[in-house]
Formats: structure tokens, C-alpha cells, sequence
């Protein structure tokens, strides 16, 4: 088993776009990003059979990051990592991202990304 960590960041626009969110509506957002990432797009967009498990945890909610640590099941590769990565990015752009441009967090439209992108 080995561990993929993923930096990743979210952006969040207010209606008022002067406003940036608070520092507890920023703790708001990422606990509404990893509820979602362990109840509806982990089980769904990742292969059982080689993901094993994934956890969302902040890292500097100044800086609105965090990151996605997926463990899989087989040594470190290269390859599949970049899959994973791939996968992780694709699916914040077009998939289950979309659901927090649509639907605000505390008057905040979010859009998750891995960094580097």
C-alpha cells in the first residue's frame, strides 16, 4: 500500500464580490467538501480495487488549501499516480465540483482545483 497526497485549493465568490469568507465560514466550506468527497465521489469515481481510502484535511485555510490523500492498494507508482491525479482534477472541473458552483455554502459559489492545474 502507498499514499498519494494531492495539494489542492477551492475559490470562493460571494454575490457581494468584494467579500472574502471568514475563517469559520472557510472551515464550513472544506467540512462541506469533505463530506461530500467521502459520502458521494470517493465511492463513486474511484476503483475499489485500488483505492483503499481517502481523507480530505486543511492545510492552510488562509490560503483556502487542503489536501486529498488517497492510499492505494500496491506499491508506489508513478503511473497510477498521475491517474489518480488526473482523475482527482478532471472530476473538480466538470463533475462533482459543479455541484459547489451551483449550490453556495454560506452565500459562497466554491470551486475546488489541485493545485497546479
Amino acid at each position: 500500500m502507498s499514499e498519494i497526497i494531492v495539494a489542492c485549493t477551492f475559490e470562493a465568490k460571494h454575490s457581494d464580490f468584494d467579500r472574502e469568507p471568514s475563517v469559520w465560514v472557510r472551515k464550513r466550506i472544506l467540512s462541506a467538501i469533505a463530506g461530500d468527497f467521502n459520502d458521494h465521489f470517493f465511492p463513486e469515481y474511484f476503483d475499489m480495487e485500488i483505492v483503499s481510502d481517502c481523507a480530505v484535511t486543511a492545510t492552510n485555510l488562509e490560503n483556502n488549501t487542503f489536501d486529498v490523500t488517497i492510499t492505494h492498494n500496491g506499491p508506489h507508482d508513478r503511473r497510477i499516480m498521475n491517474e489518480l491525479r488526473k482523475k482527482l482534477a478532471g472530476q473538480f472541473s466538470d463533475g462533482w465540483g459543479e455541484c459547489f458552483e451551483q449550490h453556495p455554502i454560506h452565500g459562497f459559489y466554491v470551486s475546488p482545483k489541485v493545485l497546479g492545474t
